[in-house]
């Protein structure tokens, strides 16, 4: 990396720990977004979510510099190896920062796993509100079920709360 280019090591440091922050802030948010899920506690959720949105969208732009540096570095290349150099993994390499991106890589993997296991947590009590409602709306869940003449039976219809 030449010195008329605006990538260098220091920039590159800056921007991975920068970041490593931020994936650490959305790891304990995450974490906290969890317990409110099975709490049931709307009023902190709306919160996270509002952090939440706040640190994807730091994190989504530096990921769009990081595309624009890597192509900048592609385009002023001077030889064939600068050249074949197609990721920002082996940029943060050559920069001697392969321990911070390989770190930074680890915490995008963990903000992943958590935002699985919250989806999944959403996913659960989701339905589990959805059978609450429909047994106070009367509603069963048999339309999959087969009826005396072999045939799926409709039971869409439900009684209404006073008749419930």
């Amino acid at each position: 990396m030449n010195a008329s280019n605006p990538l260098n090591a220091e920039r590159l440091l800056k921007s991975i720990n920068r970041d490593i922050n931020a994936c650490n802030q959305l790891i304990s948010l995450l974490e906290h977004e969890h317990t409110a899920l099975l709490a049931r506690d709307t009023d902190s959720l709306e919160r996270i979510i509002n952090e939440k949105s706040a640190l994807l969208s730091q994190l989504n732009q530096s990921a769009i510099i990081r595309t624009q540096w890597i192509n900048h570095y592609k385009n002023s290349a001077q030889d064939s190896q600068e050249a074949m150099i197609n990721s920002f993994s082996e940029l943060a390499s050559e920069a001697g920062l392969q321990v911070q991106w390989e770190h930074l890589q680890s915490l995008f993997q963990q903000c992943k796993a958590a935002n699985d296991i919250n989806g999944k947590t959403m996913a659960r009590s989701q339905v589990t509100n959805e059978r609450l409602l429909n047994i106070l709306r009367g509603q069963h869940n048999t339309s999959h079920l087969y009826d005396g003449k072999g045939t799926k039976g409709h039971r869409t219809q439900g009684n209404t709360l006073g008749q419930a």
